[in-house]
């Protein structure tokens, strides 16, 4: 699935390009992204969400596991300094505690 830039206009410099980059589940990413941080997170949220939906192609955000994390850590955050790392992971479990809180998936993978 591919982001639907239209639901919800963008605020922030990021190109249709970027946007077709995030797979999965549309209207909750950009419901995150856009409804709940402010501007300045947008671009650095953006990416790490980016990297984790390419580290997980196909994978729907109701089917994402602590697999599939695993996967993304290993594709992605080993390369990465520690701060970089703790960043990211603090950002997934934001992530999926607001799909928690929206009541769109059950449990957070983490």
């Amino acid at each position: 699935m591919i982001i639907e830039t239209s639901i919800i206009p963008l605020k922030t410099e990021l190109s249709d390009k970027d946007f077709s980059l995030l797979q999965s589940d549309n209207k909750k990413v950009v419901s995150y992204l856009y409804g709940h941080l402010n501007q300045n997170t947008h671009k650095a949220y953006f990416f790490v969400l980016k990297k984790f939906f390419e580290s997980i192609p196909q994978v729907s955000l109701k089917s994402v596991s602590i697999e599939h994390i695993q996967i993304y850590r290993l594709k992605y955050l080993d390369k990465k300094s520690i701060s970089t790392q703790k960043q990211a992971i603090t950002v997934l479990k934001e992530f999926f505690d607001y799909l928690v809180d929206e009541e769109y998936i059950r449990k957070n993978p983490f």
